[in-house]
This record gives C-alpha cells, structure tokens and sequence, in this order.
C-alpha cells in the first residue's frame, strides 16, 4: 500500500507574542527538540502517544527524537533500514519523500512536498506550500502556524479505550490517537469547520481532514482547563466543489441534490451541474460509506470496513437530512460483514449481513425503524447464499446472490419471514438489483438486463431483457450501476461505456464510450449524465451529438510538478497498471528507467507484477528491458512480462548475479507451457548455479511433477 503525504513547517515557539512575531523556522533536530520540550511544558504538546495496531492492546510511548538518524531529501534519497529518522527537505522543491522507515520527523521546506509510505507514528511539520497527507497511519501529530496554505490530511481515526491500554496510569486525556497542534498567534475563536475542512477565518488557510476524529490543541491555551477540548465551532457556508472531486464508490440523485458515498457522505446541490455546491459533509462515520438510500427525510448510509477486508465489520447509519447542510446521525447500526446496500419501505429496514468466504456468517436482519433514532431488531434469519444488493416491493424482498439467480423472501411478517420456494435463473450472474416503484431491474453478467413486474398479490411477472454487450463478462457491482430517468434505464458498462434503455420494451437505443474509462456507477441531473467511478467523474450533456467530458480546469495536470513527483506518479501507474498516465508522465519528463526513493524503476516494478498495459507503454516511451526486469518477471512467473521484455529486446535467458537463469526460476513454481517456451527459445536446459544446481533440481525443490517429468523427457539433469 502507498501513501502520498505533505510536509513543511514554520514554527513559533517560546516568547513569541501574539501579535508581530518573528517566526523560527525548525530546521535540525535540536530545534525540534527545543520546540518539543516547549509544548510538553505548557500542554500543547502530548508528552506520550499510543501506539499498537487496532486489534492488539495499546501502550504508551514517550514522545522523543532520541537515536534518530538524519537524512537531508533529494531526488536520490532512500531510507535505508527500519530506524526512526529525521527527513530534512528545506528548499523550495516540490519533493516527494518515500520513507517506509520507523517513527519519522519531517521538516520540509515552502514547497507543495509529498511524503510517500508513511508509517508508524510521525511528527508532522506543515508549511506554506498546499500540501497533502495521504493514507496516514499510527498515531501522528501535525503542527500548523498560520499561513499554512491548503493541505489535505487523510488518517486513520481512532478514538481511545483507556481499557485496552496496557498499564494505563490516568496520563493519556485525550480522546483519540493523532493531533493537530495549531502554533501561537492561532486563537481557537481563529478556526470554524465548513464541512470536512478546518478554515482560519482570517486568512482562509484550510485543512481538509479525513475525519474530525482528531485532538485539537493550541499552543495558546491550557487544555487541560476546557470542558470540551476539541470544540470548533461550524460555519454554515456552502462551498463550490470541483466537479473533478465528485467520485466515490456510489451516488443518488433526489431533487437535485446530490448524495455520494466517497468515503463519508458528500450533500451536494446539483441544481447548476457546472457550479456544483457542497451542502455538507459526514465524514466521522465507522465505515466507508458504500451506499445511500433516501426516504422521505431519512438517509440510510451503508458502510463497510477498511480494505473492504471481509469480517471486519459493516455498519448502516441512519442520518435525518431535513436540513441538508447539517446532516444528524441518529443511530447507527453495526453488523459482522461489509453493507453494500439496503432496502426498506419506510417503517422495516432490511439488511443483508453476508460474508462471501464463510457460509456461517450470513443473515438477513430487519429491523423496525418507525423510529429512526432507536431502530429495533425484528427478526433474524439465516442465509444460505452470499448477497451485497436487494430490492423490496408490495411484500417481497429480492436479494442479489452473484450467482446465476435471485433468492426472494415473503417478508409480509416481518418477525417470521419465509424464502419463496421459487426463483428467478438467469445465463449469467444475477449482480445488481434496482426497484422503481413496483418494477424489478436485475443486472447481470455478459451485457444482459432483466425487468419484471412485482404484482401487489406478490407475483412476478416478467416483462422484458436486455442484451447490450454479451462479450463484456462482468457487470457493475457498484451500488448505482444503474439508474433511471425519464423512462430511460442507464446502465454502467465498465470499459463499454453507458448504455442506454428504453424501459418500455426493452431495445438498447445507444451506448455512450468514455475513453475505454471503467465506468461503475451512473446518474442524471437534467439533461446531464454523471458517469464515474472511484476515481474519474465524467460528465456528458444528453443533447450533445458527440460523446464530451468536461475537461479539468488545469489542461495540463502535470505543469507544476516537480521530477520527484513525476517519478513517484510513474511507479504508481506502473503499479496500477495505467497505459495512459504512464504515456503522459513520460511525456512530462519522468524517467522510466530511474530507480529513485523505490528502490525499483518502472519498467521493473510493472514486470514483477505482471502490470501488461503499463510494461508496454514504458518499454515504448524510453524504458529498457534489462535483465533486472527479466528477473524479477520469472521471481514471479510472469511469462507474459517475459514475453514482453524479449519483444523489446530483453534476454529471455537473463541470470541473476548467481547465474540462475530464468529456466532456473520459472521450473520450480510455474507451468510446464512456460518451461516448455523457455526451452524452445533456447535457454540452456541444463546450466548450473549456486553449487551446479539445475533447472531440474530447482523444480524438485518445488516438487512440481509435471515440469520435473517434462524437463527429464528433454534430457535434462
């Protein structure tokens, strides 16, 4: 996992006055050591921290520099070893600082830096540069002075059970594990919340956080005085939101109001789609949010763990949403598994919480939410089948089952409901479900959408399919991969695009690309259609003859990064497998045969992980295919990579420093069609390495017969 953060700093501490200061900057570890001690004194600085993972116990862990190793940033920087470390980046680059090492201080410069892999619990100095702190993890600490720009912190919140903390001696009063430490000449009367962003209302610097699940202290005050430590009040101020921010796992359009599930819940008025405006946010939920379902003024969030990891936990939150701009959680409810969906009629609440590994942990739960704020458990009932989406009408509940049909349950009495004895087959996997009014969509595998009609005496009656693009083999699992407007059913089609179909009869009238972007959910304002996905929004004007996207404000994405930044931007394509940035970042100036803070070029990363798309625009924008590459795709079994390096001139019979060869390597874990190609281009059947071991012994080391009995038919010893 990768993690892109931002650090810089300038600092104020021991007699500087509130007004008319002079600011020192901490530029060694004897000055952070100093400002440190400072804010231990007088209590705006914590003199511990918890550290330990989520599910273990936690202790307490004295803040300090001590046994620390510096390492002054550039662009041929590594942290080396797993001690803690001080990263100095003073200058005015824009850095991208990769560091997987221990506990970190950063102490960066004015300009927009990075910080990749940041683990463990760090200290956080921010400047004046708009920075941004990605993925952070443990338990951190961030100092702002003002003028600090607009930085982006995303971190792992985590509140404090003083049971779990191993010996705990009444010296931890906080509420959670990290911090932001706002530094003198910052009151707290300086800062408001407007949504999901920390502003200081007299210069405008803001920090957008992932969660306000974080301690706020200042260096101007005692803390421990106040009644309510973390108090900042909210200001009630709509803000322009760039189109390019609305992305997420899901969407739900009502009324031109636009809910999204991208992490928290984004409230976004769509009334101008141009000049989007952002009502309010939620992002102190336990979960990340999947799904949003409206009825009425009720919003039922579904929410599933970190990673997704199965049985990790899922959660609903009920949230009252009368007034858009301060959305209320009023009860939340938690379950065993992921939630991806629910379905209700207003008075029962239905929820499937499945797990998709272990049949023994799967139940349909319904639960009476007449009151919204103390939802009552109804009944409980075992499921046989895995299930993510379900549907209700006049009495019956319709659960997806990823399989090639639905499961359907009379849910008439809600305390005892029964599963229909009939179900609806399909050719394909039965993924997504959709209900508008009494009408029942089923999306399914190979391009193919099924309607049918939920009669009031509980009938299902088939009306028509479907049939789009039977050689696109998934379908959307996303929880708005369909929607429907103005009697067209609009439908995501990953790399196909959007198809469009007329609900009456069925007949697809179009299907609009997007550039062969993946696209998994979809919705309409007006005459525009919202296609995106977790990352990429488009939006195209229904009246418009020629498929158009909006272009991002800033035509060229890359204009004001540095090279270190273009560098780490070309390892994560190559990671994630992505042709076209990879083009445009080697266009930009990134070096595709540079192994810089990674340790690793491009072209050998996407080797080692078999990354097909993004090896073959490296290799022809630049990158060679040395033999490092070549190696690390047989460490692997990456025939294909293999394949592709040799194309481009790699050698197909590369040893490593030992002299093992790829024969050597591909014998003893892969297949016999890839020891049988191997052979036949030529690589030396019975070369030896490291004390004249064998391709052959090699595979009985991996006991792997059928290339042991290949490889002995050819002669080989």
């Amino acid at each position: 996992m990768r993690y892109i953060m931002v650090i810089l700093v300038v600092v104020c501490f021991f007699g500087c006055e509130n007004k008319g200061v002079q600011t020192t900057r901490i530029d060694s570890l004897e000055s952070l050591k100093s400002f440190i001690k400072d804010g231990q004194e007088k209590g705006y600085f914590p003199k511990e921290i918890l550290t330990g993972l989520p599910t273990f116990p936690k202790r307490l862990q004295p803040v300090d520099l001590e046994n620390r190793t510096m390492l002054t940033w550039d662009m041929h920087a590594r942290c080396e070893g797993s001690g803690k470390k001080i990263v100095l980046a003073l200058d005015a680059t824009n850095h991208s600082i990769v560091c997987d090492a221990g506990d970190v201080a950063y102490i960066a410069g004015d300009g927009d830096d990075w910080v990749d892999d940041a683990v463990d619990n760090d200290i956080f100095y921010m400047g004046k540069g708009d920075d941004t702190v990605h993925n952070s993890y443990g338990s951190d600490i961030f100092i702002f002075e003002e003028n600090w720009g607009h930085d982006v912190i995303e971190f792992r919140p985590e509140s404090v059970d003083t049971a779990q903390i191993k010996g705990y001696d009444g010296s931890y009063p906080w509420k959670y594990t990290s911090f932001i430490i706002f530094g003198k000449g910052i009151e707290r009367e300086d800062i408001h919340w407007e949504g999901e962003r920390l502003v200081h209302t007299k210069t405008g610097d803001s920090i957008k956080l992932s969660s306000r699940e974080i301690n706020i202290l200042f260096a101007n005050e005692n803390s421990a005085k106040l009644k309510d430590k973390n108090f900042i009040p909210t200001k009630k101020v709509p803000q322009t939101i760039a189109l390019e921010q609305i992305k997420g796992e899901s969407l739900h359009i009502q009324n031109n109001t636009l809910f999204l599930a991208n992490q928290g819940l984004l409230i976004i008025d769509v009334h101008d789609i141009k000049n989007p405006m952002l009502l309010s946010a939620l992002h102190h939920l336990p979960g990340i949010a999947t799904s949003v379902s409206i009825v009425g003024d009720i919003a039922y969030v579904t929410q599933a763990a970190p990673y997704f990891s199965e049985g990790a936990g899922g959660w609903v939150s009920i949230v009252d949403i009368k007034d858009l701009q301060n959305p209320t959680i009023l009860s939340t409810l938690n379950f065993g598994n992921n939630i991806f969906s629910i379905a209700t009629n207003g008075k029962y609440l239905y929820v499937a919480d499945t797990n998709f590994s272990h049949k023994d942990q799967r139940a349909l739960s319904i639960f009476d939410v007449s009151t919204p704020s103390e939802p009552k458990l109804v009944s409980k009932t075992k499921l046989h089948e895995y299930s993510r989406f379900m549907a209700y009408a006049n009495g019956l509940l319709i659960l997806s089952t990823f399989q090639d049909y639905v499961s359907i349950f009379d849910v008439e009495n809600p305390k005892e409901p029964q599963k229909m004895a009939h179900t609806l087959a399909f050719d394909g996997r039965a993924v997504g479900l959709k209900m508008y009014h009494n009408t029942l969509l089923i999306n399914q595998d190979k391009g193919a959408l099924s309607l049918f009609e939920i009669t009031k005496d509980k009938h299902i009656v088939p009306l028509c399919d479907a049939q789009t693009n039977p050689t696109n083999r998934y379908a959307s699992n996303s929880p708005s991969a369909m929607t429907l407007h103005n009697g067209i059913i609009y439908k995501a089609q990953y790399q196909d695009g959007v198809s469009l179909i007329d609900m009456k009869n069925c007949q697809v009238l179009k299907t609009i690309p997007f550039d062969g972007v993946s696209i998994a959910s979809v919705g309409v304002v007006g005459n525009t259609l919202i296609a995106m996905n977790k990352e990429k929004a488009f939006f195209h004007d229904l009246n418009a003859k020629q498929v158009s996207t909006k272009p991002s404000a800033q035509t060229d994405p890359y204009a004001n990064l540095s090279k270190d930044q273009l560098q780490t931007l070309l390892y994560q394509a190559a990671q994630d497998d992505k042709a076209n940035d990879v083009i445009a970042l080697c266009k930009a100036g990134a070096n595709p045969n540079f192994a810089g803070h990674e340790r690793h070029t491009p072209v050998q990363i996407s080797a080692r992980l078999g990354k097909l798309n993004a090896l073959k625009a490296l290799l022809e924008n630049g990158g060679r295919a040395d033999g490092e590459s070549m190696m690390f795709a047989a460490l692997r079994e990456q025939i294909e990579a293999m394949k592709l390096l040799e194309h481009y001139g790699g050698n197909i019979a590369q040893t490593d420093k030992d002299g093992c060869s790829t024969l050597h390597y591909i014998a003893q874990d892969g297949t016999v069609e890839m020891v049988r190609y191997l052979v036949e281009k030529g690589v030396p059947l019975n070369a030896t390495c490291r004390g004249k071991e064998s391709a052959l012994k090699w595979a009985n080391y991996g006991k792997n017969i059928e290339v042991i009995q290949y490889l002995e038919s050819k002669g080989a010893r």
